[in-house]
């Protein structure tokens, strides 16, 4: 899966938030959020994203987030991104 096909995929939009619904991979959240944390990060650092509304991250209550991906969303937080993981059923 690619970061691409992830965009595609699951990214809708509010008129409050982006959301990416990562429920749409239902064997493959855990790396579907992996995959779009650590990209969205690059494309921060490189400053060729910009994040204007809050973006949540949809996944199921049984996924497992991996420490990397803790780690990720740490970074994209402190650097500024409204992001959060919600998980829903």
């Amino acid at each position: 899966m690619t970061y691409d096909e992830i965009v595609k995929a699951a990214r809708s939009k509010t008129d409050n938030a982006v959301l990416f619904d990562m429920r749409k991979f239902p064997d493959g959240q855990a790396e579907a959020i992996e995959i779009w944390l650590q990209n969205t990060g690059m494309g921060v650092r490189m400053n060729v994203l910009k994040h204007t509304k809050p973006i949540i991250i949809l996944c199921d209550s049984k996924t497992d987030v991996s420490p990397r991906a803790e780690q990720l969303l740490a970074a994209l937080k402190s650097a500024g991104v409204n992001v959060e993981i919600q998980r829903k059923d």
